[in-house]
C-alpha cells in the first residue's frame, strides 16, 4: 500500500499542469476574442445595422418600427413593409404564394392580378385580373381587363377585352373588341365589336357590331342598337332615340332637329303578313274633308307644310299615334296617307271619266243637231230660191203694169 501511493504522486503535477495550460488557453481566446470585437460607429436607434466591413457596424437605410414594421426609405412605415422608393424584380412580384405581377419590357408584356402566362413568346400584352389572358402563347397585341378576360386565347392578336369574362372563349380571332361583363363570350371570330353586358355575336359573324345589353348581331358588316326581346337572353326590346333622351318608338328622332336625308326608307308591307285585306273606300270624301296647313314650330321657329295630327286623326284614325294617354296626338304617318291617296285619286278618276262619257255623248248629240240644222238651212236656202223664182216670173207675165204681190216667204227653222 505504501507503495502504491508512492507510485500515484507523480499525477498531480501533470494535472496541475494541464490545468495551468487550459486556462492560458481559455485566457487567450477570451483575449483574443476581446479585440477582435465589432465597433458600433454612427449607428442609429430603431435602424437596422449593417456591417460596413469585416469588424465594423453601422445604420442600414432599414427601419424599424416599436410595433416591428419594417421601413425602407422612411421612418414611418404605414404597413409590414413600407418602401419609399422604386422596387425593381428580375421575374415577378408574388402575392399569397402565387405569381402577382410579372412582364417582360423588352417584350412590352405586362401582367398584374394573377394574369397572363410568363412562358408566352408573344409581345405588346397586357392583361391584368385574374385569369386574364392566362393561356396566351403567342398572340400579340392583346389587352384583357377583367377576370378571366380573353382568358382561352392563345395566339389571337389584336384583341381588347374590358370585363368580367369577356371574349371568353376566343382562342384565335383577331381584330375584336368587347366591352361589358360577359361581352362575346362566346365569340371567336375577328372584326367584332361588342359593348354591353352579355352583348353578342352569331357564329362565321364579320366586321359584325352589337350595341346594348344582351345585343346580338348575327349577319356581318351590319350593326345592330339595343337588345331583342327573346334573342341572346332578352326580356325586352330597346328603343333607339337620336335627339332625344326618352324614345317612344322602335326609333324616335327629337323634334326641332331638322329633317333626317337618305336615299330610301322601305316599309314591311309583303302579303305574307297581312290578313283580311279589304280596299278602302270614301277615300275621296276623306281626303277632302283634311286640310294641308303650313306652320313654325315652336321649338326653332322653323316654317314647315303638313298636316295636324288631330284633324287627320278625326278623318283618318289609324294614321295617328297618340300619347301614352291615349288622347293627345303624337305624330301621323305621313307615308300611310299615300294609301288614302291613292284610292281618293282612283275614285277622282273613275268620276271625271264618267263626266267625261257624258260629255262626249253630250258634244255628239249637239254635232248631230249642227248637221240637222245645216241640212235644215240648205233647204230653207232652196224654197227660198225657187220662191223667187215664181215671183219673177209672175211679174214678167201680168200686162199693163199690173202688179201680182206675193206674201214673203220667211223661213222658220225645223224643231
Amino acid at each position: 500500500m505504501k507503495r502504491a501511493r508512492q507510485e500515484s504522486c507523480p499525477m498531480k503535477p501533470i494535472r496541475v499542469v494541464m490545468l495551468s495550460t487550459f486556462m492560458l488557453l481559455l485566457c487567450g481566446l477570451l483575449s483574443q476574442a476581446q479585440s477582435a470585437g465589432p465597433l458600433i460607429k454612427g449607428g442609429t436607434t430603431d435602424f437596422i445595422p449593417l456591417w460596413s466591413s469585416d469588424t465594423t457596424l453601422t445604420s442600414s437605410k432599414m427601419f424599424q418600427s416599436t410595433a416591428g414594421d419594417i421601413g425602407v426609405g422612411t421612418t414611418s412605415p404605414a404597413a409590414t413593409l413600407d418602401v419609399d422608393g422604386t422596387i425593381n424584380a428580375k421575374t415577378s412580384y408574388n402575392l399569397g404564394g402565387g405569381v402577382f405581377a410579372i412582364g417582360n419590357g423588352s417584350e412590352g408584356n405586362a401582367f398584374l392580378g394573377f394574369a397572363g402566362n410568363s412562358t408566352t413568346t408573344g409581345t405588346d400584352n397586357t392583361a391584368t385580373g385574374a385569369g386574364a389572358l392566362e393561356k396566351d402563347t403567342s398572340g400579340s397585341d392583346n389587352n384583357a381587363y377583367g377576370q378571366a378576360a380573353l382568358v382561352n386565347d392563345s395566339s389571337g392578336s389584336e384583341n381588347v377585352a374590358y370585363g368580367t369574362n369577356a371574349l371568353f372563349n376566343l382562342t384565335t380571332g383577331g381584330q375584336n373588341t368587347a366591352v361589358g361583363v360577359d361581352a362575346l363570350e362566346a365569340s371567336n371570330g375577328s372584326a367584332l365589336t361588342c359593348v354591353g353586358f352579355n352583348c353578342s355575336a352569331g357564329e362565321d359573324v364579320q366586321n359584325g357590331t352589337a350595341i346594348g345589353a344582351n345585343a346580338m348581331v348575327t349577319a356581318s358588316n351590319a350593326v345592330v342598337l339595343g337588345s331583342v326581346a327573346g334573342v341572346n337572353g332578352a326580356s325586352a326590346t330597346a328603343r333607339v332615340g337620336i335627339g332625344t333622351t326618352e324614345p317612344t318608338n322602335l326609333l324616335t328622332l327629337g323634334r326641332g332637329f331638322g329633317p333626317s336625308i337618305a336615299d330610301g326608307w322601305a316599309t314591311y308591307s309583303s302579303r305574307r303578313w297581312k290578313t283580311n285585306i279589304q280596299t278602302l273606300h270614301g277615300a275621296l270624301e276623306k281626303v277632302e274633308r283634311l286640310r294641308g296647313v303650313s306652320y313654325d314650330l315652336k321649338a326653332n321657329g322653323q316654317h314647315e307644310v303638313g298636316v295636324i295630327a288631330e284633324e287627320v286623326g278625326a278623318v283618318v284614325p289609324e294614321l295617328v299615334t297618340y300619347e301614352a294617354n291615349g288622347k293627345d296626338a303624337r305624330g301621323v304617318d305621313y307615308s300611310r296617307l299615300t294609301a288614302l291617296l291613292i284610292e281618293a285619286t282612283k275614285e277622282q278618276q273613275a268620276l271625271i271619266r264618267r263626266q267625261q262619257k257624258l260629255i262626249r255623248t253630250q258634244q255628239a248629240e249637239i254635232r248631230a243637231a249642227q248637221i240637222q240644222n245645216t241640212a235644215q238651212q240648205a233647204e230653207i236656202s232652196q224654197l227660198a230660191s225657187q220662191v223667187k223664182t215664181i215671183q219673177v216670173s209672175l211679174s214678167s207675165g201680168r200686162p199693163g203694169g199690173f202688179e201680182v204681190r206675193t206674201a214673203s216667204v220667211r223661213a222658220t227653222p225645223l224643231q
